[in-house]
């Protein structure tokens, strides 16, 4: 959990009228801190036609709130979330490019644009959230983030982006209990209507959502090439938007050998924009879907200092996660040689499908480093990529 100085403080947290935020408040208020509840709206459902699904959470937040005895207030971030986050996620998904969106939204909106607006018009400490992790003070000021208690709901990977400046600023009073904790508390305290709640996950602050469906009212679906390796083109895609590497894609198959052609289940291996193509290969396993050197663009470090061993031009030894909740993998890091500002990454073994766009994860044993966003990924030898036959 975070340690925060002696004494009450004015802390605003977070609501969305889950078990999370419930009691990520619940704890703070009996830890003796003046806790003010604070609802976002970064998403106009009239956008999309759709339901209003912010006025229901809205009122289940007060509802909350009035029981935790703590007031409550509406704040409105539609236009940064549109602007810092989903035009950003509309625009890689064009690319053919995996997004982070929730990655970008905890470093712009919650920690951010919340953080900001808390601490100018609240008059407030420090802001809290239900996010699994935990923070740790060093003697020199700085703030260490740190897994959480709780492995399977440990979310330092999406809180890798946000700024040092906002973690000392920031609580996480769920970082030293289990779900089943959390739960517990919440029905003790008479919660049980908050606590059998199903789980809202989806796009962050939009919701659940059929991912093509939702995309295609934004975006222009515009069909291609489905090759092999060798550039022999076997079918066609609906939008580079519609698959990401790695994924299985079925498609009838394209041969003077079948007239009619038969359907056959290949694996993405690489999406790539100036031809519109989509590459895949035969089996989940096949070698071209695996990676061990890539690069990044330029890391956020969690410390805002680059580490020592890079800044001397040497390699930083690491722990890397690809991936949310992917097994770790130790990797070391360099400077990239062409002076970018990014990363060099060489992994201790191949990992499968790897994506531009996609974020790795530093740790250093149980603290995150801090992130990168992967730019280039080399494919193993010998395969190499040749332009479509069309």
């Amino acid at each position: 959990m975070s340690a925060v100085s002696r004494g009450a403080k004015r802390v605003a947290v977070a609501m969305s009228g889950g078990v999370d935020s419930t009691v990520a408040a619940l704890r703070l208020k009996q830890q003796g801190h003046k806790v003010l509840g604070v609802y976002m709206r970064n998403w106009d459902e009239q956008e999309e036609g759709a339901s209003c699904q912010s006025s229901e959470d809205w009122v289940r937040v007060q509802g909350v709130c009035r029981r935790l005895g703590v007031e409550c207030v509406h704040v409105n971030f539609v236009k940064e979330y549109w602007n810092l986050v989903f035009s950003k996620f509309l625009d890689y998904n064009e690319r053919g490019i995996t997004p982070s969106p929730d990655i970008w939204c905890n470093q712009h909106i919650k920690f951010q644009s919340l953080l900001d607006y808390c601490v100018t018009n609240l008059n407030v400490d420090y802001i809290g959230t239900g996010h699994y992790a935990n923070l740790k003070h060093t003697p020199d000021g700085d703030v260490l983030l740190t897994n959480a208690l709780d492995a399977s709901r440990c979310q330092t990977y999406f809180l890798s982006s946000v700024a040092q400046a906002a973690l000392r600023k920031s609580l996480f009073p769920l970082g030293d209990l289990l779900k089943e904790d959390v739960y517990n508390i919440a029905r003790a305290a008479g919660f049980h209507d908050i606590a059998a709640q199903k789980e809202s996950r989806g796009l962050c602050f939009v919701g659940r959502r059929n991912y093509r469906q939702f995309l295609e009212q934004y975006l222009t679906p515009r069909s291609g090439p489905i090759a092999l390796l060798n550039g022999h083109v076997v079918g066609t895609h609906g939008g580079l938007h519609t698959y990401t590497e790695g994924q299985g894609v079925a498609f009838r198959w394209r041969s003077r050998d079948h007239a009619a052609g038969r359907h056959l289940k290949h694996f993405v291996c690489r999406r790539q924009l100036a031809t519109n193509c989509m590459y895949v290969v035969d089996g989940t396993d096949h070698f071209a879907l695996y990676s061990d050197e890539c690069t990044t663009y330029p890391p956020n470090w969690i410390s805002g200092r680059v580490p020592s061993s890079l800044s001397h031009c040497s390699q930083l030894d690491v722990s890397l996660v690809p991936s949310y909740q992917a097994p770790a993998v130790d990797a070391k890091l360099s400077m990239s040689a062409d002076c970018s500002g990014g990363l060099s990454i060489k992994l201790a073994s191949p990992q499968r499908a790897l994506k531009p766009g996609q974020v790795a994860i530093f740790y250093h044993g149980n603290v995150c480093l801090g992130c990168a966003e992967f730019k280039d990924i080399k494919l193993l030898e010998p395969f190499r990529i040749t332009e479509p036959d069309i």
